[in-house]
This record gives C-alpha cells, sequence and structure tokens, in this order.
C-alpha cells in the first residue's frame, strides 16, 4: 500500500457510557468524512465480558459512492489498560451490499471498552469508535 495516499480520520465516537437509556440494539455513527455512517446491530452498549460475541455491521456511503466496493475492520481495546483483544473475530461480507456479520468478539475482561470500526475504500480507511462496556 501506497501509504502517501493512505487516508486515515478518526470520525465520531459515541457517548454511551453505561447509562442504561443509551443501551440500544442499533447504533450508527458517522466518519469525520461524512461519506460513511457506521450502524452497529445487535451488539449493546453493556456485554457480559470473556463471552463470544456475534453482531452485524451496515454501511452506508454518501452519494456517488459504491456501497459494494467497501470493506470493514473491527477492533477493540481497553484505554485504562493499554491493551487490546487476545483473539481477533472474524469479519465476513454478508448478502446484502454494505452490510457485514462480525463473529467472536471476545472482550475478555470487565470494564470499558472502546470498539473500532474501519471503513475501508480502496486505500482509504476512516474509522468511528463505539463505547461498550463489558461486565
Amino acid at each position: 500500500m501506497n501509504l502517501s495516499s493512505t487516508r486515515f480520520a478518526q470520525g465520531d465516537t459515541d457517548d454511551y457510557c453505561g447509562d442504561p437509556a443509551l443501551d440500544t440494539q442499533k447504533r450508527t455513527l458517522t466518519t469525520r468524512s461524512n461519506d460513511f455512517t457506521v450502524t452497529l446491530v445487535g451488539l449493546p452498549g453493556t456485554v457480559v465480558s470473556n463471552e463470544v460475541h456475534s453482531f452485524e455491521i451496515e454501511l452506508k456511503a454518501a452519494p456517488g459512492i459504491s456501497i459494494d466496493r467497501l470493506g470493514a475492520m473491527v477492533d477493540a481495546g481497553m484505554p485504562q489498560h493499554a491493551h487490546g483483544m487476545t483473539v481477533r473475530p472474524e469479519i465476513s461480507r454478508g448478502d446484502v451490499p454494505g452490510r457485514f456479520s462480525v463473529d467472536g468478539l471476545l472482550l475478555h475482561m470487565p470494564g470499558a471498552w472502546e470498539l473500532h470500526v474501519d471503513v475501508v475504500d480502496g486505500p482509504y480507511t476512516e474509522r468511528v469508535t463505539f463505547h461498550v462496556d463489558a461486565r
């Protein structure tokens, strides 16, 4: 990859901080460029630690951007402990353009996690960050 052509931009971060009113099964954030929206479906803001979780990602693109060419990557970390996951989840492209299944997300410790979703558009990557509380 030619790093000079790589754009990496941190987009929105959600406000979930253990508030039950914000603990929904569907949360949406927008990338910094406003080119993409990322929705988590089936992963609430509070999950059980050391259990395997599965959920879906829905990507939507601004007019003029082909949703078919987009990819997604997921990573998570605990900023207060300066470490990430011990197991990488598997991501597979769904039957619907812009939809991805994530299987095997394991947040192995209780506490505050940041779940990063990267939208990949050719050599460009944009990230949004969802807060997840593992208990």
